[in-house]
């Protein structure tokens, strides 16, 4: 029985890496977004092609001001930061309702 507790204890464990790695790539996130935002926008030019239409100065006054591809990869990002976040939670339950079982098994023996 002391079997279930040592691996719930392993198991409980890598929930908890699981879920640090995820706190800390979350923060490198922030922390890269933070530092995006912080610097000036590119200066908006519209040429002859582009201010015939209000739509492709819009776009272009947007793409100068957040990179498309970047805003696609951090929404992306954090898609996978609540898969990671997810998963580790349910390893760190699994490993506490594995030590949890072990508790179970040794009380009713005991009786």
């Amino acid at each position: 029985m002391a079997y279930n507790s040592k691996v719930g204890n392993v198991v409980f464990a890598a929930g908890v890496v699981i879920l640090l790695f995820t706190f800390y790539e979350a923060y490198s996130l922030y922390a890269h977004m933070l530092a995006l935002s912080s610097q000036p926008p590119a200066p908006i030019s519209l040429n002859n092609t582009s201010a015939n239409s209000v739509g492709a100065a819009l776009a272009g006054a947007l793409s100068s001001a957040l990179p498309s591809e970047s805003l696609f990869y951090a929404m992306l990002a954090i898609f996978v930061l609540f898969v990671f976040g997810s998963i580790g939670y349910k390893v760190a339950k699994l490993g506490l309702e594995m030590k949890g079982l072990d508790k179970q098994q040794s009380q009713k023996q005991q009786k």
